[in-house]
């Protein structure tokens, strides 16, 4: 669009006065055509329009005209919209006050590339090692200054990793007061893992709980009497899908607040194993005798509540930001599995014996789920927005499969919190 612009007889139009003399207030002139005929109106560069100049753009969407808008105050560029009657002076701001620069929507479709990282989970010594020359039940003992940690002792699984997010919306009537969306978000599934084998003058030992309490070790490897292999492991996968309503609060100028309102669901699922096979050297005393076993726990934790929040979004040229806070409240319901298993065959002196020790049990825990998101974007053409963002989900009760293995069949109750950070890239295309 020109500043010389021709318009049409029968609708309003604003056009500015020049720049105020110095110590003059600015002066607007609003400026209307008379009917029948059509009239030329020049739109000078200084102070702010009065009203907006409307003018047809000549083209149709959705089998309404189009219309290219220059609103009131100071921005220059044209808006093109279908509804330009919500422009007029002491009319209520539309959706294109601030969200129609992007051009007449009905709907948007994002993917974005996440890197986020969760919090760690605290895994239990799986193998451990140390050196033979000190006595059984001492070397590879968890605690003995001598022992070393091969795998677990501390936090796992809170390393960043790629995963993606899909959004899907669609607003709901021709002023973009109401809009539907949906969420889903896969964050890619982690792994950490640790096999070794019994070798030279060093143990290979899995601690084991005891009765009484504390860990007693179970040799893989010793020299002389045992050798063999063992590996343990721990994993986890977490994603979410939401569905909301969003409704505008209020919007002017080149932002708008909206309330939300929808439906939530989390999973996530851990899981430890830990396996071993040796066989006794058939220098010991009990020689040929053949010992297998299996420690595996896992856990399933479904997340299913309402949420309520609040969003911003606003837009200034060709960049725009948005933010969303979000808390959602229901019940999640955990899955725990355990399975021990202890073979032992073979040998002279010793009969085949089978220990196989494991259960299943499911609790309810009422959480709490807050998220909270911020993104900023680039949008180059009216259909086209490039965007890079944070976002923080808290999930408040629910039970890890690495927290609860207790080196032992008998698992450990009750349950923590985890959360889920980090950032994001997407591309998003408003329809």
């Amino acid at each position: 669009m020109t500043w010389k612009t021709l318009l049409p007889a029968g609708v309003a139009w604003a056009v500015l006065a020049g720049p105020a003399a110095a110590g003059e207030p600015p002066k607007s002139v609003l400026a209307t055509p008379l009917p029948p005929r059509p009239g030329t109106v020049a739109i000078p560069d200084g102070g702010p329009l009065a009203a907006p100049v409307i003018t047809p753009a000549g083209t149709t969407k959705h089998g309404h005209q189009l219309f290219d808008v220059i609103p009131t105050g100071w921005e220059r560029e044209a808006h093109r919209t279908s509804h330009p009657e919500r422009h007029l002076l002491g009319k209520e701001p539309g959706p294109d006050a601030c969200l129609a620069p992007c051009g007449e929507q009905w709907g948007w479709v994002g993917l974005e590339f996440l890197f986020w990282g969760t919090r760690s989970v605290s895994v239990p010594p799986l193998l451990t090692t140390g050196p033979a020359f000190a006595a059984p039940g001492i070397a590879g003992a968890v605690g003995q200054p001598t022992t070393d940690v091969l795998f677990g002792g501390g936090g796992r699984l809170d390393e960043f990793r790629p995963g993606f997010r899909l959004e899907v919306g669609m607003y709901r009537d021709e002023s973009a007061r109401e809009a539907i969306f949906a969420r889903f978000f896969f964050l890619g599934s982690e792994s950490e893992g640790r096999s070794a084998g019994s070798f030279g003058p060093a143990v290979l030992a899995l601690p084991q709980a005891r009765p009484g309490g504390g860990s007693a070790p179970l040799y893989v490897g010793y020299p002389g009497l045992s050798a063999g292999v063992a590996d343990a492991s721990v994993q986890t996968d977490f994603y979410g899908v939401d569905a909301n309503l969003q409704r505008r609060l209020c919007g002017a100028g080149t932002c708008r607040f909206d309330a939300l309102g929808g439906f939530r669901y989390l999973y996530i699922g851990d899981r430890l194993d830990r396996q071993f096979a040796t066989t006794s050297d058939p220098t010991s005393v009990v020689p040929g005798v053949r010992a297998f076993g299996e420690d595996s726990v896992r856990t399933r934790n479904n997340f299913y509540g309402g949420q309520v929040g609040l969003g911003a979004s606003g837009r200034w040229g060709a960049l725009t930001a948005q933010a969303r806070l979000l808390v959602a409240l229901g019940v999640t319901d955990s899955e725990l599995d355990t399975s021990f298993t202890r073979t032992a065959v073979g040998g002279p002196f010793v009969a085949p014996a089978s220990v196989a020790l494991g259960g299943r049990s499911q609790s309810d825990f009422f959480a709490v789920v807050p998220e909270a998101g911020f993104k900023l974007g680039w949008q180059p053409r009216d259909h086209v927005r490039f965007t890079a963002g944070y976002d923080w989900v808290y999930w408040s009760r629910v039970r890890r499969a690495p927290e609860a293995y207790t080196l032992g069949p008998v698992p450990r109750g009750g349950g923590t919190d985890v959360w889920a950070q980090g950032f994001n890239l997407g591309l998003e295309l408003r329809y």
